[in-house]
């Protein structure tokens, strides 16, 4: 059985979920603090984690978290040494449908740190993709 993230009580595609998806209640917690620092750890910046479905509006988002990527990240996340995000490559990014094309975003005190995106290829195929930018990985947000 195939399974689409939709919003209550709207069919599959028809609409992008617009309210956040809160994983736990947010701390007081500075939130330039990542996993790396001595006085945090993974739970904590799991605590402070917000996550939204994405849609075709939002090429800010892709841009934040494809900034927030080093040379060797970008390489590992496109399989290629990219530099910046082509126009093409951007709205492929963002074509987001709500059913064959879904993605969420990952943020910090409204700062995209990750984006998930999952998309149908058809013959009960899918290709599954993850960007956590440098600062987060290793944090437990991927997961």
């Amino acid at each position: 059985m195939t399974r689409t993230l939709q919003p209550s009580g709207k069919r599959p595609g028809t609409t992008r979920r617009d309210d956040p998806i809160y994983t736990a209640t947010t701390s007081a917690t500075d939130s330039t603090t990542t996993c790396h620092d001595a006085e945090s750890d993974a739970a904590t910046v799991r605590s402070l984690v917000r996550i939204r479905e994405l849609g075709p509006g939002d090429s800010d988002v892709a841009d934040a978290v494809f900034a927030g990527l080093s040379p060797h990240s970008r390489y590992l996340r496109f399989q290629f040494p990219v530099t910046e995000l082509s126009a093409t490559t951007r709205r492929s990014l963002i074509a987001v449908d709500g059913r064959t094309h879904i993605a969420l975003a990952a943020f910090t005190q409204d700062r995209p740190i990750g984006i998930v995106r999952i998309i149908d290829l058809g013959d009960r195929r899918g290709e599954l993709a993850v960007e956590v930018v440098d600062r987060g990985q290793g944090c437990g947000v991927g997961t």
